[in-house]
């Protein structure tokens, strides 16, 4: 039985030993800030750790949600600089970037969308209506927050598919939130992907994916896990303590918790300061090196 995550560092580490077709990746980048990328090569990986081929970044620092202004600040940086790494071309002023909120406003834990869009620079509809106004280092970015199923009738799917269509971007960077394995995870870790992302994965919603496939666009993946299932918890917790239990054990848990999920007690200040982090970071990645008090000061 596969525990429940979303982090591809957890899936592999879950295995023991390193499958056939994944390669894994570490590197400090400040004292506070590390660096953990998974690389799936083949069909053989996604089998062994149940995720789509290609690469998944790490970004781990316990001053996430911004306590630490030092901390926080380089890992902006280490975000900027991944996503820079991931982008399938350089983001400029001819094609915008879609950045897309996934998530459920009005359920906390699963904000962390729409809360990254409130603090996003997007400039798209600046270059046609004050041109002369826009910085030359800023590209061309648009942002929605779709919503979800239950309020607006509409897959997430099909609402940006139709954007898509419609506006021609060079890439869809969809933000998401994610369920960990190990509690220490949330709110610590910032994962980046090229392989799309699942809408709704992170409370065990799981809708159709949105990826290359069904968009024709490239899809970048960024999430941020605010969520354990309670099952996965418990699981992880006697594996720590006593050894994993047998198959039977793991069933009878998952039965027992059902969908019930765990989500720290002081989940608003962490979404706070989880989307404020990870939109600068969007922002540095995608306007260069276009300042970002000079950023706000223009786009305001």
């Amino acid at each position: 039985m596969r525990l429940q995550t979303d982090l591809a560092m957890e899936a592999a580490q879950i295995t023991g030993r390193l499958p056939e077709g994944v390669r894994v990746e570490e590197q400090q980048f400040t004292p506070d800030v590390h660096i953990h990328r998974v690389y799936i090569d083949n069909e053989q990986g996604q089998q062994a750790i149940g995720k789509p081929p290609g690469t998944y970044v790490t970004i781990q620092a316990q001053a996430l949600t911004g306590a630490d202004a030092d901390i926080a600040a380089d890992c902006t940086r280490a975000l900027s600089e991944q996503l820079q790494a991931l982008f399938p071309q350089k983001p400029d002023r001819a094609r915008p970037v879609l950045v897309v909120g996934l998530g459920n406003r009005s359920i906390t834990p699963d904000s962390l969308g729409p809360r990254v869009l409130e603090h996003l620079l997007v400039t798209r509809h600046m270059f046609s209506l004050v041109p002369e106004q826009v910085d030359q280092r800023a590209a061309s970015v648009a942002a929605i927050a779709p919503g979800v199923l239950g309020e607006t009738g509409l897959e997430s799917g099909e609402v940006i598919a139709a954007l898509v269509e419609h506006i021609q971007p060079s890439m869809v960077i969809a933000i998401d939130a994610l369920a960990a394995l190990a509690p220490s995870r949330l709110a610590t870790t910032v994962q980046l992907s090229d392989t799309g992302i699942a809408p709704g994965a992170g409370i065990g919603n799981q809708r159709p994916r949105l990826d290359q496939a069904l968009l024709g666009v490239p899809v970048i993946a960024l999430g941020v896990p605010t969520v354990v299932h309670a099952a996965s918890l418990v699981i992880h917790a006697l594996t720590d303590t006593a050894g994993p239990p047998d198959e039977t054990q793991q069933q009878a848990l998952q039965q027992s918790c059902g969908d019930l999920i765990v989500t720290p007690k002081d989940i608003d200040t962490i979404i706070h300061g989880c989307a404020t982090v990870v939109a600068r970071g969007l922002n540095m990645a995608l306007h260069g090196d276009l300042a970002l008090a000079e950023a706000a000061q223009l786009f305001s």
